[in-house]
C-alpha cells in the first residue's frame, strides 16, 4: 500500500538562480546552504525547477530579508556562471482580494484611498480574465 505524503508549500517565494553553464553538484549546494545558515543566519532549502534553475527558499522572515537585500550574486564564487532574481509573486499572507470593484474606479485613486486607512499597503492590481485579456471586478 502506498503511503500518502502531504505536500507542504513553501512559506516564502523562492529566489531563482539561473545557471548559464555547468550547474553545481548536490554536495556543493549542500555546503552553500550550510554556509548560509551558519555564517549568515539565513536558513534555506532548495530544489531545481529545471536543469538550469535553482530555487532557493528562505525559511523565515530574517532569511527572506537577508536574501532580498543581499541577493546571492557570488554564492558559488567564480566556479559557476549564473544570474539571480527574486520570484515575481506576493506572499499569500500579504495579499487580499477585493470583490465587486467597479471597472470605472482608477487603481491609483483606489490605492490612495486604501493607504489613507492602511498606510502599509504597497500596491493594487486588477485581476484580468486570462481568456479574454480583459479586466474583472476583482482587485
Amino acid at each position: 500500500m502506498k503511503r500518502r505524503v502531504a505536500f507542504t508549500p513553501e512559506s516564502f517565494p523562492p529566489f531563482i538562480l539561473s545557471f548559464t553553464g555547468n550547474t553545481p553538484g548536490s554536495n556543493e549546494i549542500r555546503t552553500k546552504l550550510i554556509d548560509l545558515k551558519n555564517i549568515h543566519k539565513c536558513p534555506t532549502t532548495c530544489r531545481f525547477k529545471s536543469k538550469k534553475d535553482l530555487l532557493l527558499f528562505p525559511q523565515d522572515d530574517a532569511a527572506q530579508q537577508y536574501l532580498l537585500i543581499n541577493l546571492p550574486l557570488n554564492l558559488f564564487g567564480d566556479s559557476f556562471t549564473y544570474t539571480s532574481r527574486a520570484a515575481k509573486v506576493i506572499q499569500k499572507t500579504f495579499s487580499c482580494v477585493l470583490k465587486n470593484i467597479d471597472l470605472s474606479i482608477n487603481e491609483i485613486d483606489l490605492l490612495t484611498d486604501i493607504r489613507d486607512i492602511v498606510p502599509d499597503v504597497v500596491a493594487v492590481s486588477r485581476i484580468k480574465n486570462a481568456a479574454q485579456n480583459t479586466p474583472t471586478s476583482l482587485l
